[in-house]
């Protein structure tokens, strides 16, 4: 499983479905592209799959494919926490109320013209080549 962990300090539902959000888009919008067809996102692998933890949240959503490579863990890793910085800045994190249903959509339905538009429109980083 690729699950994602993240902790932080006075943690509450209101900011755990941002920062769900933010993962959906810096992370699993990117690897609708990036990710070979994969069985697993069949039955999960749902935008906005998350669990509550003491810490704060796990994120589900995406498959362990990101954890295939040094480059790949290396680009997760520095997803997550550009979702973090847009999720600790008011102005940026409410802007994903607006776009939830485009990021879901990209993502349950491995929406390619979608996902490059979400892409472009936030200046996502994607992997062109990947060695796994």
């Amino acid at each position: 499983m690729g699950h994602i962990h993240v902790g932080y300090d006075d943690h509450n539902v209101v900011t755990n479905n941002y920062i769900i959000k933010a993962l959906d888009l810096f992370l699993s919008v990117p690897l609708v592209i990036m990710e070979p067809d994969n069985r697993r996102k069949e039955m999960y692998g749902n935008a906005g799959a998350y669990r509550q933890q003491p810490w704060g949240v796990e994120y589900r959503t995406t498959s362990n494919y990101i954890f295939s490579s040094p480059e790949l863990m290396k680009w997760a890793f520095e997803q997550v926490e550009k979702a973090i910085e847009f999720v600790n800045n008011d102005s940026l994190r409410f802007t994903l109320d607006s776009y939830s249903d485009s990021i879901y959509g990209a993502i349950n339905k491995k929406d390619i013209k979608t996902s490059e538009a979400l892409i472009s429109k936030f200046n996502l980083k994607v992997l062109e080549t990947v060695t796994v």
